[in-house]
């Protein structure tokens, strides 16, 4: 192969690479395709109320309010610690006003996924108000 097509070949595949980082990086969570059998919530301030919800109808709820938000990816965490805990085989999910981070990826949310959950839960029975 002539020098040409190497430098050619090289520059594709390191094209391909960062596209291929930049998608992965800035992908959104979708939460639509996910049904976990249980969730296992930790809510804060202490002391904290961990409890695990197996409910079908209850899990859809939750999942209904995280797959219907807009999510912008940030590089800039939360200012604060978590509020809420949220995790099910494979994914942990931290929650604190506006920000969600799953599984280590930092986003903004369009709206205060905390505060929803948080009221869900109480209206659910899961928590005291």
């Amino acid at each position: 192969m002539n020098k040409k097509k190497k430098i050619a070949l090289s520059t594709l595949l390191l094209i391909a690479v960062i596209v291929t980082l930049v998608i992965w990086f800035t992908r959104v969570p979708d939460f639509s395709t996910l049904s976990p059998a249980e969730i296992t919530v930790i809510v804060l301030p202490a002391p904290p109320d961990i409890f695990t919800i197996i409910k079908a109808n209850d899990i859809e709820k939750i999942m209904t309010i995280l797959s219907d938000n807009d999510y912008k990816k940030t590089l800039i965490p939360a200012d604060k610690n978590w509020e809420i805990s949220l995790s099910y085989p494979g994914t942990e999910i931290q929650l604190i006003d506006q920000y969600i981070t799953v599984n280590g990826k930092t986003f903004y949310a369009k709206d205060n996924l905390s505060t929803q959950i948080k009221q869900l839960l109480v209206n659910l029975g899961y928590l005291k108000q």
